[in-house]
């Protein structure tokens, strides 16, 4: 990777992983990109969303579940999420 310490580059690179079909890639990125940015609620909700694509729905849970408990904590100045969205995507998933 040209940029490894760079977490836009990693999370980009997760993003377009996915967008190419491969989710297991797209994970591992955005998942490095959580390690480098912890208080980003933003990596969590796409690899949640990513997880769903994969046809994944209890990884999916866990990690909105983690989004929102990272914007919750970290929400205030940082990047934040949609809650309404991951509301919606957690009845779906759950089937309520």
């Amino acid at each position: 990777m040209t940029h490894p310490n760079n977490v836009d580059v990693t999370a980009q690179l997760g993003v377009t992983y996915a967008d190419a079909g491969n989710y297991g890639d797209a994970l591992r990125y955005l998942g490095d990109a959580a390690a480098m940015d912890p208080k980003n609620a933003l990596h969590f909700y796409n690899m949640a969303v990513i997880s769903e694509k994969a046809k994944k729905p209890d990884q999916a849970v866990t990690y909105y579940e983690k989004a929102l408990e990272v914007d919750a904590i970290y929400g205030e100045g940082h990047k934040t999420i949609s809650k309404e969205k991951i509301y919606d995507r957690l009845a779906q998933i759950r089937g309520n």
